[in-house]
């Protein structure tokens, strides 16, 4: 859950988000194995939560819980350097792990209980004991936030998919069309959509669609049917979610069925969308993305939830900095976090 509160055009730092602080390095800690071999020194990729905040405010609240304070409040443990143990000396500088941390800027100008308040993508330390810290410094990443079918926002979306849908003449086909609004830090706001591949080629060209990375041409291969003929093979572009955050995690596009492009994002709308946003000139990390899904099964119901590998596909634009909403048909769903692994296993 989100706080929906900003500062300076980035959300406010609160026990009751879900902003993380993520692949920090490098956090250098004593490791197995034991004398006469070790310890060995050895880095550490470190991450923290704002859940975990501690010692934040008194009185102002977000979401009923303590809001993140300049020199005062602190995310209380950090995690990823368990391996190294208490057994070997632990962080050469500080010489703990877990250790809690701490926020090395803020707003300049927001003040919370007198205090500067911190936010999303602000510059922290990990794994402190005492100043100095034990190791580089990193940013808070974006989150992934459900929203119930209530939020103005997702009415608004969905009315224009459901009038997309019917100025398309698919009311009843099976298709996905998605509408977005995109909010960059300190930009103007931007309304995306975009649809299904059948329907792609004739309204591609309408204001706002996306249509995605697209394909290069790589060679002509002989065809598996018939070794006589030869076809075109294309393969995706290069994606736009390659920050060090979402290759940690493995993030990576699985091979299409024909072996000559990557899934989903050639007919999955979603990170058709996140694509053509973090691939756009001058795209910074701490905008927000708020996305209604409208796909038409098989089955004939609607549907308003990401697949699974959209699900990596949002999780890693997230690893990178994007706030990502989704709006959902069903508040339940809110509980749900991305994935660790984001390779696809």
């Amino acid at each position: 859950m989100g706080s929906n509160v900003f500062a300076n055009g980035r959300e406010i730092s609160a026990k009751a988000d879900g902003n993380k602080s993520i692949a920090a390095m490098a956090d250098v800690c004593l490791s197995p194995p034991s004398p006469p071999a070790g310890p060995l020194p050895l880095p550490y990729p470190n991450f923290s939560e704002a859940s975990d905040t501690a010692d934040g405010s008194k009185t102002v609240k977000i979401g009923g819980q303590e809001v993140g304070q300049k020199d005062k409040s602190n995310y209380k443990k950090s995690k990823g350097n368990e391996a190294a143990t208490r057994s070997f000396g632990m962080g050469v500088v500080t010489h703990t792990i877990q250790g809690k941390t701490q926020h090395s800027a803020w707003s300049f100008d927001v003040l919370i209980e007198g205090e500067n308040a911190i936010r999303h993508m602000d510059l922290t330390t990990h794994n402190h004991g005492s100043n100095p810290f034990n190791m580089a410094l990193t940013t808070d990443v974006g989150k992934v936030q459900l929203i119930g079918p209530n939020s103005k926002e997702c009415k608004e979306l969905e009315k224009k998919n459901e009038e997309k849908r019917e100025e398309l003449g698919h009311d009843d086909k099976t298709s996905t069309i998605t509408h977005a609004n995109y909010k960059p830090p300190g930009g103007k706001p931007q309304s995306l959509w975009s649809c299904s591949t059948d329907l792609a080629g004739k309204y591609a060209s309408q204001s706002g669609y996306c249509k995605g990375l697209g394909f290069k041409y790589s060679h002509r291969a002989r065809q598996k049917k018939d070794r006589r003929k030869k076809r075109d093979v294309y393969y995706a572009k290069p994606t736009n979610i390659d920050c060090p955050a979402a290759k940690k995690r493995g993030f990576k596009y699985r091979p299409g069925h024909t072996g000559a492009h990557q899934n989903p994002h050639t007919s999955h709308t979603e990170p058709r969308i996140i694509e053509n946003v973090m691939g756009s000139s001058g795209f910074k990390a701490g905008g927000t993305l708020t996305m209604a899904i409208n796909w038409k099964s098989e089955s004939g119901g609607t549907q308003h939830h990401p697949c699974p590998d959209c699900v990596r596909v949002i999780c890693a634009a997230a690893a990178c900095g994007l706030n990502i909403k989704i709006c959902v048909a069903s508040e339940a769903l809110e509980k749900k976090k991305c994935p660790d692994k984001l390779d696809g296993s």
